[in-house]
């Protein structure tokens, strides 16, 4: 590979990353440990319900609270645990006030709440934006959380203190672990259309293309795919 063009796609791969907003450091982090606790904390054959959560319709349709559910029912195995109901809800974290009428049923069963990770019950109302990727809940947050829930237990899989960053890693390759081979050919099918894609298109606009498609696919793993061809 010549040198202009070995330039040329740095240059590129710098345009892109200038694109994405620098990471913030968080102060106001609350003690999560005090509100959940980690699923191997559970007892013997105690009473849970599953509450699974996904941000959009089209998370909803691509079946990802299934795999929250499989890896909690995992998680669970060794325990016993009885699962009185399984619930999964379509809302954004910011707000715990879906939970109410959860945790009421949860209260009237004598049963525990068990999420994959904290961030499927509460997030920082800033999480997500600006590229705040590793924000944790603040006290506040946690203490609307311990109010709407009424005092239930709550259990997690991922560890409580896990960063939102790690959480989505760890989310995308349980995803593909659990997804079908057909969903495995069609993201690899993408990766290669966005390769041979014009450089010129932002990322943003390639995921949105793929989105209205029902690609489900992130600006930043398209950020990702792009870089690959960069470094090889």
């Amino acid at each position: 590979m010549q040198y202009a063009e070995i330039s040329r796609k740095l240059d590129r791969v710098k345009e892109e990353k200038e694109k994405i907003p620098p990471r913030k450091v968080q102060t106001d982090a609350g003690n999560i440990s005090e509100t959940f606790q980690h699923v191997s904390e559970l007892q013997y054959k105690d009473r849970i319900i599953i509450v699974t959560r996904v941000s959009s319709p089209c998370q909803y349709r691509n079946k990802n609270h299934k795999h929250q559910e499989k890896a909690i029912l995992e998680a669970v195995k060794e325990k016993k645990a009885k699962v009185i109901c399984k619930i999964t809800k379509t809302v954004n974290a910011g707000d715990p006030s879906w939970l109410i009428p959860i945790a009421g049923k949860a209260k009237k069963e004598n049963a525990s709440l068990v999420f994959l990770s904290v961030d499927r019950a509460i997030r920082h109302p800033r999480a997500h934006k600006e590229g705040n990727y590793n924000l944790l809940p603040r006290e506040q947050d946690l203490e609307l959380l311990r109010k709407y829930t009424l005092g239930i237990l709550l259990y997690v899989v991922v560890d409580p203190n896990t960063s939102l960053k790690r959480i989505r890693s760890t989310n995308i390759k349980r995803g593909l672990k659990y997804s079908s081979g057909k969903k495995k050919t069609q993201r690899i099918n993408w990766e290669q259309k966005v390769q041979k894609m014009n450089r010129e298109i932002s990322s943003r606009k390639i995921a949105q293309m793929i989105n209205n498609q029902g690609g489900n696919i992130s600006y930043r793993t398209i950020c990702r795919w792009r870089k690959k061809i960069c470094d090889e």
